[in-house]
């Protein structure tokens, strides 16, 4: 669960694999409400796990940074529910003029 004053509580759900071989995903929600997704990734040949944190804003993805903390992942995605503009890097400009409030 969220330890930081600045995100918001969430929870997580494992999802289903779609197919045999899929590696994890879970669905990271706020107030009941889902606002990404972490899902587990192979870089390459490292035996270390990645997961790969994805937001969404105006019903669009936005892919975060990907590490190998999971739980890391899940508050990164409550946070971006709630504060977008705190991940500018990974925002279009188009996106970015939407949270500002320009057209």
């Amino acid at each position: 669960m969220a330890d930081d004053a600045a995100t918001p509580d969430y929870t997580t759900r494992l999802m289903w694999p779609k197919r045999r071989l899929d590696l994890p995903e879970w669905e990271v929600m706020v107030g009941g409400r889902i606002v990404g997704w972490v899902r587990q990734v192979r870089i390459g040949r490292s035996s270390v796990v990645f997961f790969e944190a994805t937001g969404m804003l105006d019903g669009e993805r936005v892919r975060l940074e990907v590490t190998a903390d999971r739980d890391e992942r899940f508050r990164v995605v409550a946070e971006f529910s709630v504060a977008p503009q705190r991940y500018r890097r990974h925002l279009t400009n188009r996106q970015l003029r939407s949270i500002s409030g320009q057209s």
